[in-house]
């Protein structure tokens, strides 16, 4: 039932601001800035009356971040990147051609 773990398997987790999880800290703080047309959605995102964040902070849950084999952030995109764009499937290719 609990997949034999003591930790919550399913939380609401915070990505930005003071009390964003250690993951996202660190995400960020290695890869300030973002790949990708992120103004293009602030904009989308004040049309809906929502307030968006400035970097580093993550912009939205559709933001990806690319680990290379060696831990460390090789890439980060905006949620404006679609998973098929060729910046971020070339990212994604380099990253696989290194060594293990």
């Amino acid at each position: 039932v609990n997949y034999n773990v003591s930790f919550p398997l399913y939380a609401k987790g915070d990505v930005t601001g003071p009390a964003k999880q250690p993951l996202y800290a660190a995400l960020t703080a290695e890869m300030p800035m973002k790949q990708g047309n992120a103004e293009e959605w602030r904009e989308k995102l004040r049309g809906h009356g929502l307030s968006p964040t400035e970097d580093p902070e993550v912009l939205w849950n559709f933001e990806k971040f690319l680990i290379g084999r060696d831990g460390r952030v090789a890439a980060r995109f905006s949620p404006a990147t679609p998973p098929e764009d060729i910046s971020l499937v070339g990212a994604i290719e380099v990253e696989l051609a290194k060594a293990g």
